[in-house]
Formats: C-alpha cells, sequence, structure tokens
C-alpha cells in the first residue's frame, strides 16, 4: 500500500451526531495515532460549530500547532471567550 496514506482515517459528520461525539470521534483517532479527515453531510446547513471542526481537523498545519479544539481562535469566539466547546 501506499505509506503515506496508511493513517488517514476520514469519516463523515451528520446532524444525529452531537458536536461532542464529533469530538470525541477525532480525539480518539488521534490519540490511536491516525490522521484524522472529517467530511461534514450538508456542510452549507451545518452549524458553525461543525464546519470550524471540519477546518480545525483538516487543516494539519492548524490541527497540529492548535492541540486543542476549545484552543483554536473561531470557537473561542465563537463560544464568548469561554470554554463551552472544550475537548475531550
Amino acid at each position: 500500500g501506499n505509506d503515506e496514506w496508511e493513517d488517514i482515517y476520514d469519516f463523515a459528520m451528520d446532524e444525529r451526531e452531537t458536536h461532542e461525539e464529533d469530538l470525541y470521534r477525532v480525539e480518539t483517532l488521534r490519540g490511536l495515532g491516525y490522521d484524522p479527515y472529517v467530511m461534514v453531510y450538508d456542510r452549507p446547513n451545518a452549524p458553525p460549530i461543525t464546519r470550524h471542526l471540519q477546518r480545525w481537523v483538516n487543516n494539519k498545519r492548524i490541527f497540529y500547532s492548535v492541540p486543542h479544539f476549545a484552543d483554536y481562535e473561531p470557537v473561542k469566539k465563537l463560544a464568548g471567550g469561554g470554554t463551552a466547546f472544550a475537548s475531550a
């Protein structure tokens, strides 16, 4: 196989799952050594927090330099500077 792609794991997110469930999946995959890639079902109608999660995960420069989603600047602004969207 292509070694470059062996550790990438993609998954779709949809409205049936909570933000906490999506974040748990990302953190679990990361903890297992996988490189998650998020695809949002119905992205134009997805809530802002879901689109921010997708950008944070899929932009690897951001994902590795900001290890906790709650510390991602757009999320801090969305949460009003609080920790409403803290990572698991």
